[in-house]
Order: C-alpha cells, then structure tokens, then sequence
C-alpha cells in the first residue's frame, strides 16, 4: 500500500522511467560462485513472475531447486519463526541488544533481517557468496 500510493504520486514521465526500469531487471540470478551454484531471488523460486517477487516460504519449505543454494529476501526473518515463540524471540534480541540475523533454513537461505520495518531489532544484511561470512549494519 505505501509503495502505490507513493509511486502514484511521481510525475507521470517519473513513474513511466521507473515501471520501464523495473519491468528490465530479471526475475532471478544465477550465480556460480567457487564452484558452487546461487539462485538469487526476492520471494521464492516458483513459475510465475507472481511466485518469484512475492512467494513466502515457511521456515520448512524445501528447496525446490535440488544442487542450488536458494538465497530470498521479501519474508523477513521473524515472518519464519514460529507464532507462538515469536514474541518471546524479539524481547530476546531487545534484550540483548541485538538484531534479526540470517536465517539458513534447510531449504533456503533468508537474507531479511527487517531492515525496512519499523522495529528496533532489524538489521541490514549481507551475506558474502564467496565465503557465506554473513555482515550487518
């Protein structure tokens, strides 16, 4: 809802740029990185478009790309743990001050860490390929 009702707001020559910008970029990236196989993509690996940028798997969802690592954003890290402990998870991390991390599931790999949410434990994550040390800011 908030990203329509801004992107409905642009200057008509503004938001035609951007839909054409957007419509170019690709649904997905393949990656070989060391030898080992990535398949990036926002929602989750699937036959749509729709699947790919808004798919949300669970935390139990299995790859459906057998060889692949699956790496997604979109769900954010807390959406996969499960409802009944979520709460106490995130008084947790305020507790402890500290931040949504990574999550690897058996899977997936789940890079979002809440960064666009208004919560006092996100995080911006980077998980390097090369080596999978995970960064944060």
């Amino acid at each position: 809802g908030p990203t329509l009702d801004e992107l409905v707001m642009l200057h008509k020559r503004t938001m035609q740029e951007l839909l054409r910008y957007l419509q170019s970029l690709p649904i997905h990236i393949e990656l070989n990185v060391n030898g080992r196989d990535f398949y990036l993509v926002h929602g989750f690996p699937g036959k749509t478009l729709h699947d790919e940028v808004w798919g949300r798997p669970t935390a139990d969802t299995p790859n459906p790309l057998p060889g692949k690592q699956v790496i997604i954003g979109h769900t954010p890290v807390l959406n996969l743990i499960p409802e009944e402990k979520r709460e106490d998870y995130a008084r947790e991390l305020i507790r402890n001050q500290d931040h949504l991390r990574i999550m690897h599931c058996p899977g997936f790999i789940d890079l979002d860490c809440g960064s666009g949410h208004r919560i006092n434990f996100k995080a911006l994550s980077c998980l390097r390929l090369e080596d999978m040390e995970e960064f944060y800011a």
